[in-house]
């Protein structure tokens, strides 16, 4: 089910994320007329509109989706891709990019509603995204290797600073705010790459 929050969270990431971004970047994405930023977030609001948000969301969240489910957001996923694709003549290279940017951005949505549902304020919410701002490189980089899950001494971190934001000390909804942050790096990764195709 849509909510208020689906279009709102992965704004609010994005710009914590070019808090730590080259300057270029954060001028580039400044500087998008509202046609460019329309094409950008094609996917990502497609998805957002309409009725397999869910879906795809739980692809990226739980790892042991049935098959059919998995079939179901990878179909969803394309077809999203693929009337934007349409719609503004992209490349392959950019179809790639801006599903990603979609795939993962519906996710940091997801994400961040099943926080406010266990009670963590908007407030709140927006004290775990700034934490992304303080990842080292080495943290960005075990996100995108997905070597976290495994480094104790990261994840320590993570915790202490998610529960510094005000998340609940409970097993669930901490890593809940782990898989928050690690979609949101990668959602902010693949905004990047987008910019840095843009003529």
């Amino acid at each position: 089910m849509i909510t208020r929050f689906a279009g709102r969270c992965l704004a609010a990431a994005i710009a914590i994320a070019l808090l730590a971004a080259p300057a270029h970047a954060q001028k580039q994405l400044k500087d998008l007329t509202k046609a460019q930023e329309d094409e950008l977030y094609c996917v990502y609001n497609d998805i957002a509109d309409g009725k397999d948000f869910d879906v795809i969301a739980e692809s990226y969240v739980y790892t042991d989706q049935s098959a059919e489910d998995s079939r179901k957001a990878d179909a969803a996923l394309a077809a999203a891709a693929g009337r934007c694709a349409t719609k503004y003549g992209w490349t392959d290279s950019k179809k790639g990019i801006a599903s990603n940017i979609g795939f993962y951005g519906t996710a940091v949505d997801y994400l961040t509603e099943d926080l406010f549902f266990t009670g963590v304020d908007d407030k709140d919410i927006d004290k775990v995204f700034a934490i992304i701002d303080t990842l080292s490189e080495a943290d960005l980089d075990a996100f995108y290797k997905g070597t976290w899950m495994k480094n104790e001494p990261m994840k320590a971190r993570l915790v202490t600073a998610l529960k510094g934001a005000g998340v609940p000390n409970d097993d669930y909804t901490l890593e809940t705010g782990e898989y928050v942050l690690e979609a949101s790096v990668f959602a902010a990764d693949a905004l990047f790459e987008w910019l840095d195709n843009v003529k």
